[in-house]
């Protein structure tokens, strides 16, 4: 079958009602799209909020949802997996937030920056611009947020390192960037790599960035920032918020987290379920990426080069 560039939109919604609009402007923002589906996980208050995110006329056959009581979800990477689950046979997949804002043309942008990363085992994510509040994305059309390291968690934080963005003007930039993280309101590339390298829904929300990043590193495949703008993300507290359902969850997530990376080692049977099946590859060594990075989370050192994002 001729390839026709179809995008699977992955959405984890916690009780969001900008998820609505989000789908509203994905569709009306896109160049072509009646190429765009999407799979939602649909996480919602009984009683509170509909059963269902309400769908944009006419798009109803290119949405494809799942909902859950919000008391019975299992996280955001969970949810994320569940959204995943509904994708078909597009070629590329998209994971985004559930309050998102986009570009014009952001499928056509997206798809071509994919292929102009200087390798084909490649992923594109950003860290997005406000859509709201403070305008950020209107304070010089010309700038975009590249990612960067802001500062490392306390030490056997699931979080590792916390990420932030550093204005830079798009005219400089010849192409994406080199990163060695990706923040997960954003990650775009072929679908291929996705079923390669699963996302992992035993852990709950903190460290699923570091190690989603790691593990793309260590399976051969590389992370770059497009070097245009393509999205927008809502940066104020949301409706609802996974951080608000700790319970045991976040202790074996965290030992998961530590485990995975080699920084401490777990016999939880619980913290180690499917372990292998999502684990680190072997094309690339750990050993290798934290250097890449700039960061020992052991020592807790941060480099300059993490800080200030300058990954080549």
């Amino acid at each position: 079958m001729v390839a026709r560039h179809r995008i699977f939109v992955q959405i984890a919604s916690y009780c969001d009602p900008e998820c609505a609009p989000t789908l509203v402007d994905m569709f009306a923002k896109a160049r072509h799209p009646d190429r765009i589906f999407v799979g939602i996980c649909w996480q919602y208050r009984p009683g509170e909020d509909p059963e269902a995110c309400a769908v944009p006329p006419g798009r109803e056959k290119q949405a494809r949802q799942l909902s859950y009581p919000a008391g019975e979800s299992h996280g955001s990477n969970w949810a994320r997996l569940v959204a995943f689950g509904l994708a078909q046979d597009e070629e590329y997949i998209m994971v985004i937030d559930s309050h998102m804002r986009f570009e014009p043309n952001w499928d056509e942008l997206a798809i071509a920056m994919l292929h102009a990363c200087p390798t084909p085992r490649a992923v594109l994510s950003t860290f997005a611009s406000n859509y709201e509040g403070k305008p950020l994305h209107l304070d010089d059309p010309n700038h975009v947020y590249r990612i960067t390291a802001t500062k490392l968690a306390e030490a056997n934080s699931p979080q590792i390192v916390h990420l932030g963005g550093v204005r830079t003007d798009s005219r400089t930039l010849r192409g994406p960037v080199r990163s060695p993280m990706v923040v997960f309101h954003f990650i775009f590339g072929r679908a291929a790599v996705f079923e390669e390298v699963p996302i992992d829904p035993h852990l709950y929300f903190n460290g699923i960035e570091i190690t989603y990043s790691a593990r793309l590193w260590t399976h051969g495949i590389d992370i770059y920032q497009p070097h245009r703008r393509l999205i927008y993300h809502q940066w104020k507290k949301a409706a609802g918020s996974y951080k608000s359902l700790a319970a045991a969850r976040v202790e074996r997530s965290r030992q998961r987290v530590l485990h995975l990376l080699k920084m401490a080692e777990t016999k939880d049977p619980q913290a180690l379920l499917e372990i292998d099946r999502y684990k680190l590859g072997e094309v690339r060594k750990l050993e290798e990426f934290w250097p890449f990075f700039g960061i020992d989370p052991q020592k807790q050192v941060l480099s300059e080069k993490a800080y200030y994002g300058q990954w080549g």
